[in-house]
């Protein structure tokens, strides 16, 4: 799934390069998402994920001001796999993405709505999931007690 992650972020750096060259302008989140409707029947993920990836392009691009971002590829960058919400399924110790089952660890416990996240690779090779939630904030109950704060002042100079 990786490899396809890099096919989609090349096409886009690609196509936006093409995009300079004829109108002297970037390519936008929603061109690119034009351009890449309906491959996800050729490549193997969904097309949440391919619009996750065209909009982290498009973000990546505005970001750093440039017409042309570093290829992806096996050697040069860790897999990165973007999700969204709609794609993930998570029971206990396990998740669903993509029709494949994965067992991890939980840092800690789930409490609130997932959002969207993304399976990292790190330099050693192991996989990591990324899980972003929303949730409540926690209430704080007043105590009405003071703190003081010392500001580090030279007795010398009083």
């Amino acid at each position: 799934m990786a490899s396809a992650v890099n096919y989609v972020w090349n096409y886009c750096n690609e196509a936006n390069q093409i995009s300079w060259s004829k109108f002297g302008k970037p390519l936008s989140y929603y061109d690119l998402h034009d351009l890449t409707k309906g491959c996800s029947k050729i490549i193997d993920l969904n097309s949440q994920t391919i619009q996750r990836i065209c909009h982290e392009y498009t973000l990546r691009a505005k970001q750093f001001g440039k017409r042309k971002l570093s290829w992806r590829g096996v050697k040069r960058s860790f897999g990165w796999i973007p999700w969204c919400y709609q794609t993930i399924k998570i029971e206990k110790d396990c998740f669903s993405f993509n029709g494949a089952v994965f067992r991890f660890w939980q840092s800690r416990p789930i409490d609130g709505k997932i959002k969207s996240g993304s399976i990292n690779q790190d330099s050693r090779g192991r996989w990591y999931i990324n899980i972003t939630i929303e949730k409540e904030p926690e209430k704080r109950i007043p105590t009405n007690k003071l703190i003081g704060i010392d500001l580090g002042l030279n007795p010398k100079n009083s």
